[in-house]
């Protein structure tokens, strides 16, 4: 029976889908359109404010629906009516381990089979969509395995943990997701401003390269602190705080 691929991300989901259209992967693609590494887990609703709030100021909210653990329901419902394997796409990172767990929290009752595919551990390519389509397909090929039951009480268990922590942001310590404040990227961030006018998109992409990426910052979030630093007097803006392209920033005089 063809299995159905899960996978954070449209991004993910997209590469995934050419595999199987035109490289010869079997199976269904499901999307979880979410960035796991920081906000709520506990209250869909509470996350879906949350993201909006981090797009305030520097991206457009595009997302529908009120509840941003929607998409996992036509997942169990599907698995439920019919049993078939269930493969897990999880890179090497904060956003990528939770959605894991999360997985193993949420899908374990439906009795479906569940491997996982465990993307190279590469600094410079840490999630599933830095990968292309046939390196995905030779990737399901060489390390698709069955995930054993005790793995996914392990991991289930941790996004339990993961979901009762308040700590806003998640990063990776020894590749595990933990807690953490919602400023732990925030000097890297500041660290790419100067005395000088810098484009404000300038300044959220700088920063994101400088990141691990295996810490999945996103320049929603990035572009979020951005904006708590202005209005915290740390940062000046040189107009409109409308979008990220419609301003620049600088340090604060002092």
């Amino acid at each position: 029976m063809d299995p159905l691929h899960l996978v954070l991300g449209d991004h993910g989901a997209s590469l995934l889908r050419v595999a199987v259209r035109r490289h010869g992967l079997r199976g269904d693609v499901w999307p979880i359109p979410d960035d796991l590494s920081h906000g709520p887990l506990d209250d869909g609703v509470a996350r879906v404010d949350w993201m909006r709030r981090c797009c305030v100021g520097s991206f457009p909210w595009t997302q529908v629906g009120t509840d941003a653990f929607a998409p996992w329901d036509p997942v169990r419902s599907s698995l439920q009516a019919r049993p078939r394997p269930l493969v897990l796409w999880g890179g090497d990172t904060a956003a990528e381990a939770v959605f894991v767990a999360m997985a193993c929290d949420r899908l374990g009752v439906t009795g479906a089979p569940l491997h996982r595919v465990a993307m190279p551990v590469d600094r410079e390519r840490a999630a599933v969509g830095a990968f292309d389509p046939p390196e995905l397909v030779a990737r399901h090929a060489h390390a698709c395995v069955p995930m054993p039951e005790d793995e996914r009480a392990d991991r289930a268990a941790l996004f339990r943990a993961l979901r009762a922590d308040p700590s806003p942001r998640r990063v990776l310590r020894d590749g595990v997701p933990t807690g953490a404040p919602a400023d732990v990227f925030d000097a890297l961030l500041l660290g790419t401003c100067t005395d000088a006018w810098r484009p404000a998109a300038q300044v959220v992409g700088e920063a994101m390269r400088r990141c691990d990426p295996r810490e999945s910052v996103s320049d929603v979030y990035l572009g979020w602190r951005l904006q708590v630093a202005l209005d915290g007097g740390r940062l000046q803006a040189d107009g409109a705080r409308t979008g990220l392209r419609d301003f620049a920033v600088r340090r604060a005089a002092g």
